[in-house]
């Protein structure tokens, strides 16, 4: 799957199993309205790829490695895991799912510091080029 391509933040597995413990969780709603928009229903999507680099939490000032669950690469630089991000985002954002209806919301973490490592000026990077 390509939740594998990603590296995964202590900080962002903390926020999806959340999402995945809340009781109006449902796992099979994105692909079915895929397949069959609703524009009466109104849908949260939240995006299962690492966009939180938050570089100072469960540990202050650790290495990378040490606030990360797995990460795929030994080398890997946190700008990466975004850049791999941005292709992914755009899709969700433009699936029919969320287009169905005006009021519905794709939701990202985006907790990165300093223009290398916000999700929008990396994504804004990747269009540009």
């Amino acid at each position: 799957p390509d939740r594998l391509k990603f590296s995964r933040r202590k900080i962002s597995g903390e926020f999806f199993d959340a999402v995945l413990s809340h009781p109006r969780y449902n796992a099979s709603a994105y692909g079915d309205l895929e397949a069959n928009p609703d524009p009466s229903r109104r849908v949260v999507v939240f995006l299962d790829v690492d966009t939180c680099i938050e570089g100072n939490y469960p540990a202050y000032s650790a290495p990378f490695s040490v606030n990360s669950d797995w990460t795929r690469h030994g080398r890997e630089k946190p700008y990466e895991i975004l850049d791999r991000s941005c292709g992914h985002i755009r899709r969700a954002a433009e699936s029919p799912v969320l287009r169905a209806n005006e009021h519905s919301r794709l939701v990202l973490l985006d907790c990165g510091s300093g223009p290398l490592y916000r999700l929008m000026d990396v994504c804004s990077r990747e269009a540009a080029e």
